[in-house]
């Protein structure tokens, strides 16, 4: 080795190390000291140096990658991106190649992650499939797990769904509680055929009716500073936004 560069301190700092030598001061991890044989009095070439500090900071990038991982289950796409992000530059490959040889990074595990996500928290098909295509899965893995997730799976939580649900809007008629269903299980990415095949057949418990008059009586008060026909119909269009059906409304305005 030549006397280019010279170690002249190593003092743990943290969970690092920071190294003093004759050409300045660096902060290197543990896994760069024991690669290099980093020591007290060792010399390196300006190339060896440089292949040592190189090294360090791809070894800083896998940490950091690690962290990100650590968070949630990541695609390979997703992890390439955080590296672009990142200053990964030609360590990003390298990077990736190690995180598969330590099964920390597989797109098919991934997407059976994501799938049993979506069953156990009774999100539809449309949102696996749009997870999966955010995240930059392969269209091959896509197609494999959506396989998966047949008509009979999706009516079955779909049908979960409308049982946990049953008593929640009662007061409303059943008709408008089919309609904020209809869009809950859209919005939770269940397919258009499959949420009216089981809303088709669904009973709702409709306590409307006997709410209707407190109702009306509150319309009353709340627009009692307004026309006769002008509190008609502000008090028709509001019901009707409900879900009352324009007869039952006029019926009872009629007795009022």
């Amino acid at each position: 080795m030549s006397d280019g560069i010279k170690i002249l301190k190593i003092a743990k700092q943290g969970k690092k190390y920071r190294v003093e030598t004759s050409e300045g001061e660096h902060l290197l991890t543990e896994d760069t000291l024991i690669k290099f044989l980093v020591r007290k009095d060792a010399s390196y070439s300006e190339a060896e140096f440089k292949e040592i500090l190189k090294h360090d900071e791809e070894n800083r990038l896998f940490e950091r990658v690690l962290r990100y991982l650590a968070q949630q289950s990541r695609s390979e796409n997703e992890v390439r991106e955080y590296l672009s992000k990142h200053g990964g530059g030609e360590a990003a490959e390298k990077i990736i190649l190690r995180l598969k040889a330590l099964n920390y990074l597989d797109d098919r595990l991934f997407a059976q992650n994501l799938f049993n996500y979506a069953v156990n928290n009774f999100r539809g098909p449309r949102y696996l499939e749009a997870r999966l295509q955010k995240s930059g899965v392969a269209i091959k893995i896509t197609k494999e797990v959506l396989e998966r997730y047949g008509e009979e799976l999706e009516k079955e939580l779909i049908s979960e769904i409308l049982k946990k649900n049953k008593e929640k809007a009662k007061e409303k008629p059943a008709r408008k509680q089919k309609e904020l269903m209809f869009q809950k299980l859209l919005r939770a990415g269940f397919s258009y055929g499959a949420v009216q095949s089981c809303l088709r057949d669904a009973e709702f418990i409709d306590e409307s009716a006997r709410l209707l008059p407190e109702k009306v009586r509150r319309l009353e008060d709340k627009f009692s500073g307004l026309s006769e026909s002008k509190k008609r119909e502000k008090i028709l269009r509001r019901l009707l936004g409900e879900g009352y059906s324009y007869e039952e409304v006029m019926l009872h305005l009629k007795s009022e």
